[in-house]
């Protein structure tokens, strides 16, 4: 599971945080194995010297399922993509990603699990959202990592990520909403701890700051 996505266009690169140290090992492991590129531009992929850090109190909320993704249950007409992102945009540190809407269900995809817990405490105190009882819903970024064909080249077996559409993961791209730089400022929770899992780094050297 993803913990954070960050983007950081002063160095043309982009900070992908995971809850599990297994998880971040095995996507560095794959994208060894199998480079990746974004918009036919490859990416180099390494550890992050830096090490996130999380309240002790976010973490045991992941490990008991909360994700960087809310769903709202039967909203009226009232509750718009403009309002929703109206009423987060005082977050300190958050990003939507993506806001889409299934029927009567709207699915909000936030940057971090920091800022949909966050988020999430927004949205019940507002009279808006308290019939549509904000409620974690599954990251789609935390799918197996794609097998490469026996037989093909690196070359062949380069990971391509475009933009998203309706029959591919929209997750993989961070809206043009990103961080000017490369830190995060959410809560001021004392207890916290260091996340024990690395985080994988991507960096690129041709312009992507549309991403």
């Amino acid at each position: 599971m993803l913990l954070a996505l960050e983007l950081m266009p002063r160095s043309l690169s982009a900070s992908v945080s995971f809850l599990e140290e297994a998880a971040a090992r095995a996507f560095l492991a794959h994208a060894r194995r199998q480079p990746l590129s974004i918009r036919s531009n490859k990416v180099d992929v390494r550890w992050n010297e830096r090490q996130p850090r999380i309240s002790g109190h976010i973490l045991d909320k992941a490990r008991k399922g909360a994700t960087r993704n809310i769903m709202l249950h039967n909203v009226t007409k009232e509750v718009t993509e403009q309002q929703i992102r109206q009423d987060l945009e005082h977050i300190d540190g958050l990003v939507i990603v993506d806001v889409s809407f299934r029927f009567r269900n709207v699915y909000v995809a936030l940057n971090s699990i920091m800022a949909s817990f966050f988020a999430r405490i927004c949205m019940e105190s507002r009279s808006l959202y308290k019939t549509t009882g904000p409620v974690y819903c599954a990251d789609e970024c935390a799918q197996p990592l794609p097998l490469v064909p026996q037989g093909l080249s690196k070359d062949q077996g380069t990971l391509s990520v475009q933009r998203s559409t309706p029959s591919t993961n929209r997750f993989y791209i961070l809206s043009q909403e990103s961080a000017d730089d490369g830190s995060q400022n959410l809560g001021t929770d004392q207890d916290s701890v260091d996340i024990s899992a690395p985080t994988s780094s991507l960096s690129w050297a041709d312009d992507t700051s549309n991403l």
